[in-house]
């Protein structure tokens, strides 16, 4: 029977051929049930290495996720009607503000030009 240290020892490959070989109710046998059962734990209990990357690039595509929707949940609630109005009550509906025109200009010196340009070509031509 092997002592404690020699089981601390073994690989985990020899424990489980120590396990198979072993009396069922022998103190080493429980020693090598601890240890295999210690190792197992420690290897299940550490997070695979992709697991915290994975995590923060999860909580940075939320972040952008919500940055990109605050538009649109924005334009959500400023359609939404006034609340303390009943359902079944007429809308209001805003007049529409007529607006001033100017007319267009027609030459970029003044509105009125003091002669027409025909009068131009015929004072030259005499």
């Amino acid at each position: 029977m092997p002592s404690f240290e020699d089981i601390r020892k073994m690989s985990d490959d020899e424990l489980e051929k120590y396990l198979d070989t072993a009396d069922y109710d022998t103190t080493g046998r429980h020693f090598a049930i601890e240890e295999l059962t210690r190792r197992r734990l420690g290897t299940i209990s550490t997070p695979h290495w992709s697991l915290t990357p994975g995590f923060w690039v999860a909580v940075a595509a939320m972040i952008f996720a919500a940055i990109a929707a605050v538009p649109v949940i924005r334009d959500f609630f400023q359609g939404a009607p006034y609340v303390g109005k009943a359902p079944n009550s007429p809308q209001l509906q805003s007049q529409p503000v007529p607006s001033e025109q100017q007319a267009p200009k027609i030459s970029a010196s003044s509105d009125h030009p003091s002669e027409s340009p025909d009068s131009k070509l015929t004072t030259k031509n005499r």
